[in-house]
């Protein structure tokens, strides 16, 4: 004998706190085309970007994606992004999250390029966690700048992922 299960929809039961590991739980998505600019050895913070998420489960990853539109104008020089967590820089075993991305640009031109950094967090919460972003130049002696018109915008994209 065999038996045939007709459904039009199933609707998970949330309260019952079962999650598939590896699956995406919720989005958080914020963009700016906020101008700034800054020369190197400066620290801007990048507050048109700053966001939270409220994790589901607290042992949730957050897999964050950033993306921002650079301007290099003069001599070369890098930028390093700092990530913080509710004020504080998020640090790994290894070491903080300073990510370096080195722009190349032509001494008298300017350069533009979109360096993405892809970092994953466990803030082990299911309270609102805040997420904000700062930028430094570490070398070189030129100036960089963060959406250098309205027609560039920076994203911040949070994933929470599910273990």
């Amino acid at each position: 004998m065999s038996s045939t299960l007709f459904v039009d929809a199933i609707e998970p039961n949330l309260s019952s706190g079962v999650h598939i590991a590896g699956h995406v739980i919720q989005v958080v998505h914020t963009s700016s085309n906020t101008q700034a600019a800054a020369s190197s050895g400066t620290l801007l913070s990048l507050t048109g970007l700053a966001t939270s998420i409220t994790p589901k489960y607290a042992t949730s990853k957050m897999l964050i994606d950033v993306s921002l539109a650079l301007q290099l104008i003069g001599a070369n020089t890098g930028v390093k992004l700092i990530a913080y967590r509710n004020g504080s820089v998020i640090q790994n075993s290894i070491n903080s999250w300073e990510i370096y991305q080195t722009i190349t640009g032509a001494t008298m031109g300017d350069q533009y390029s979109r360096p993405s950094w892809l970092l994953q967090d466990s803030p082990n919460s299911t309270s609102s966690v805040g997420y904000a972003f700062a930028l430094s130049g570490y070398s070189g002696g030129g100036t960089w700048a963060i959406n250098p018109s309205n027609s560039f915008t920076s994203f911040i994209r949070i994933m929470e992922i599910a273990q």
